[in-house]
């Protein structure tokens, strides 16, 4: 970045990213520039074709991405992190309480490959696409934080500039004050339900860094779910409330065992500088404190990967694979973090 970063207006940042990295506007250059323009841009629309065909396997992976977002986002002294999910047939709003997008955020946001992420332990997020997902339900996803209001355009199949190339674009009834809102129109044939959202639940909080509470809100239903944690024993609560019936809650209690490992021997590019990492287990428990295992649980870096068998959760720091839908089983990193649990 360069060091007039700051000083730029967040639409000067826009037609910067346009012009200066994806050269839209290049009819005043000569025909050697035109031609080295139109080759740059066909190579990186070949590449995002190969990503946009092995993004996710799932439609609905990308609320998850919204929610790993969610958890590395900086939050205000004093502010209790949350991500609200609005969900009507058209559209998904997304509200979360972050402190805002930055430069470097959006220069991230208009990439691939690239993350304004610190590279160290915690933070989900390594790659820089996980925000490409929610091109899987929407073709003209907008977002308005700090000053920004920008949205992308997929419409055209056959152009996958749309998936890096920001459009300015004036604030609209969804998008809310002090607070980073994503907008999410639904593609055609497309329509959100309550089934878009059926991967969430309390236990997506048990092991995130910052996220501690969750909203649904669907008509005149609000589901809630939160977490809080209390010497050694984090309780996941779920709040159901609805027009004219009775509020519904219910708790899950888990007990943390962590065990740090050093990870000096099997250091990995992925993991720059960090030499220890933790494998936590949470194991579930009853309000008597007595142990009460669960038929299936699930393997966490961070968020849920899937299920290994166990009775227990597992959480880990695994190095993950574009998706994060998968463990990299071939590096020794994971597999020192793996046989801590054999």
């Amino acid at each position: 970045m360069s060091e007039l970063e700051g000083t730029r207006t967040p639409i000067e940042v826009i037609e910067r990213i346009r012009d200066e990295e994806y050269l839209l506007d290049i009819e005043g250059e000569s025909d050697k520039v035109k031609r080295g323009a139109r080759s740059l841009q066909k190579k990186l629309n070949n590449a995002l074709r190969l990503l946009s065909e092995d993004l996710n396997s799932k439609q609905t992976h990308f609320v998850l991405e919204l929610i790993q977002n969610a958890d590395d986002n900086d939050y205000g002294v004093g502010a209790v992190p949350k991500l609200t999910l609005e969900l009507r047939p058209e559209r998904l709003v997304v509200v979360n309480n972050e402190k805002g997008f930055t430069e470097k955020n959006v220069h991230a946001l208009c990439s691939v490959g690239e993350s304004s992420k610190v590279k160290r332990s915690g933070y989900i997020g390594e790659k820089g696409i996980g925000f490409k997902s929610v091109f899987t339900i929407s073709n003209a996803p907008e977002i308005p934080s700090n000053g920004y209001h920008f949205r992308f355009d997929r419409a055209d199949e056959a152009n996958l500039l749309g998936y890096v190339v920001p459009h300015w674009c004036e604030p609209v009834g969804d998008a809310r004050e002090n607070v980073t809102t994503i907008i999410l129109p639904a593609k055609d044939g497309v329509r959100f339900s309550l089934e878009t959202l059926d991967d969430l639940d309390a236990t997506l909080l048990l092991f995130l860094s910052k996220l501690r509470q969750l909203a649904i809100v669907v008509a005149d239903v609000q589901i809630t779910y939160w977490r809080t944690d209390r010497k050694g024993v984090s309780y996941l609560t779920t709040k159901r409330e609805s027009t004219g019936a009775p509020t519904q809650v219910q708790e899950m209690r888990f007990v943390r065992v962590a065990v740090a490992f050093t990870m000096s021997k099997v250091m990995d590019e992925k993991r720059p500088d960090i030499h220890t990492a933790s494998v936590v287990l949470a194991i579930p428990v009853d309000a008597s404190g007595a142990a009460d295992p669960q038929p299936t649980s699930q393997v966490f870096a961070f968020l849920p990967i899937r299920t290994f068998g166990f009775k227990f959760s597992i959480q880990a720091d695994f190095i993950l694979n574009s998706s994060r839908e998968d463990i990299h089983t071939d590096r020794p990193w994971n597999q020192l973090l793996r046989n801590a649990f054999r």
